[in-house]
C-alpha cells in the first residue's frame, strides 16, 4: 500500500474549507495577529504533522482526516468554555487583563 504524507498546509486547507473551524478558532483566542502567528499556528500546524489523515474511530470522525478535525474541534471547544471559566470577582481587572491571554493558551494547548 502506498501511503504519502501530505503537507500540513493541505490538510488544514481542506478542514478549514468544509468546517471554517480555522476562522473560529482564531477568533475565540482573541490573540492579536502576530501573537497568534507566533503561539496558537505553530500548535495547529503540528497536529496535522502527527495525524495525517488518519480516522479517530469506525463510528464517529470515521472519514479521512476524522482526527485532525476531532483535534481541532475539542481544541476549540475546550477554548469556548474556557473563555467562560476563568476567574471569580475576586480577581481585578488589572490581573484579569494579564491572565486571561495566557489562560486561554493553555486551555487550547
Amino acid at each position: 500500500m502506498d501511503f504519502s504524507l501530505r503537507p500540513s498546509s493541505d490538510l488544514l486547507r481542506r478542514i478549514e474549507a468544509e468546517t471554517g473551524l480555522l476562522t473560529r478558532i482564531r477568533s475565540s483566542s482573541e490573540a492579536k495577529p502576530e501573537v497568534f502567528a507566533n503561539y496558537w499556528q505553530p500548535l495547529i500546524d503540528a497536529v496535522p504533522d502527527y495525524v495525517q489523515e488518519c480516522p479517530l474511530e469506525q463510528i464517529c470522525f470515521s472519514e479521512p482526516g476524522g482526527l485532525l478535525r476531532y483535534a481541532l474541534m475539542s481544541g476549540y471547544y475546550a477554548l469556548q468554555i474556557g473563555n467562560q471559566q476563568f476567574f471569580t470577582g475576586k480577581h481585578g481587572a488589572e490581573q484579569r487583563r494579564l491572565l486571561v491571554p495566557q489562560y486561554r493558551f493553555a486551555v487550547f494547548y
